[in-house]
């Protein structure tokens, strides 16, 4: 993968490069970021099958776990921020279209990449979700 990661130490959000490792070697680096040494290993990963999906809100050790997201991955991973704490999960093939987010008769189709959705509208809705009549307003003098 390539990219940056953003991490929060003591309440502050550093974004530091990718760096030349596979995957589950960055997890079980040790990193410096700002005055802080930060240390990953295998017990800050959360257990998954691999044909598990995450399914929010879900609670694991204690922890709740409310969203899915790709920063920094370019694949989908649970945490329980929006922003990677050191506690990760991969999620696998979720169906953003599942919970039908499309109103009025849209048509969905799922991004695994970014993990979203976009609703194709049917002619006289509109917006994210086609939750908004189309209507053109025309004055008369």
């Amino acid at each position: 993968p390539s990219g940056e990661v953003n991490i929060i130490v003591a309440g502050k959000n550093y974004s530091i490069p990718d760096f030349e490792l596979p995957f589950t070697d960055k997890l079980k680096s040790n990193l410096t970021i700002g005055p802080y040494n930060v240390a990953f290993n295998q017990t800050n990963l959360i257990p998954i099958n691999t044909n598990a999906t995450c399914s929010f809100p879900f609670a694991y050790n204690g922890a709740n776990y409310t969203t899915c997201i790709t920063t920094g991955y370019g694949f989908p991973w649970c945490s329980a921020t929006p922003v990677f704490t050191g506690r990760l999960v991969d999620c696998r093939n979720i169906d953003w279209c599942a919970s039908g987010p499309c109103l009025n008769n849209g048509t969905c189709s799922v991004n695994q990449q970014y993990g979203t959705f976009q609703c194709k509208c049917v002619d006289g809705w509109v917006g994210l979700q086609c939750a908004y009549r189309k209507f053109l307003l025309i004055s008369i003098n």
